[in-house]
């Protein structure tokens, strides 16, 4: 696929710009954050008839060919010794329970890719709830029912699959620290 500046780029790097109806929301929640080489050259290039169609046609044509809406995902895999640890493992065990033997770690998670750079360039929180409420994948990362991430530790033969953990979408948004200093007032709060 195109990007903005005409270059040839994978369709899984790529995000879906101004151009398109769900990609205006993105270029805006991710403004400062994105380059231009890093969304979808529009239609005015591509010059597709959509004359007929509904509105998000477009949208879900490159979406189905691998174009990024709002976030793209990736896999991370770890296997760690019986003495090794890493933030994550520590952040899992700190809210489940440590083994009582140090054991050998082994996690599949899905990191949200660009985090990292979103939150270092963004100055609202409220970027952060905005993109966590349009995308219901990270909604559903919230809780500690994450069905495609897996997290286990072994210890001889024995090993234990957690099955309610903190996902690591979750872990992300504690590394960064982006809610540390945040008060609510919930007696003003509507329920």
């Amino acid at each position: 696929m195109l990007n903005h500046e005409n270059k040839l780029v994978l369709a899984s790097d790529l995000f879906l710009g101004k151009e398109y109806q769900f990609g205006q929301i993105t270029e805006k929640l991710f403004e400062g954050v994105f380059k231009e080489s890093q969304y979808l050259k529009g239609n005015q290039f591509w010059n597709l008839d959509i004359e007929n169609q509904n509105v998000g046609y477009l949208d879900s044509f490159f979406i189905w060919l691998g174009v990024n809406t709002i976030t793209k995902f990736s896999t991370l895999k770890r296997n760690l010794q019986r003495w090794e640890n890493d933030g994550y493992t520590n952040f899992v065990f700190d809210r489940v329970g440590y083994p009582q033997y140090d054991s050998y770690k082994n996690y599949d998670v899905i990191e949200i890719n660009y985090y990292e750079l979103f939150i270092s360039n963004c100055t609202q929180l409220e970027k952060l709830i905005v993109w966590i409420i349009l995308d219901h994948k990270l909604i559903t990362k919230l809780d500690y029912e994450n069905k495609y991430e897996t997290f286990s530790y072994t210890y001889g033969s024995n090993t234990t699959t957690v099955e309610n953990k903190p996902s690591y979408f979750l872990y992300q948004i504690s590394k960064s620290k982006i809610f540390e200093n945040v008060f609510v007032d919930f007696e003003y709060a509507e329920f």
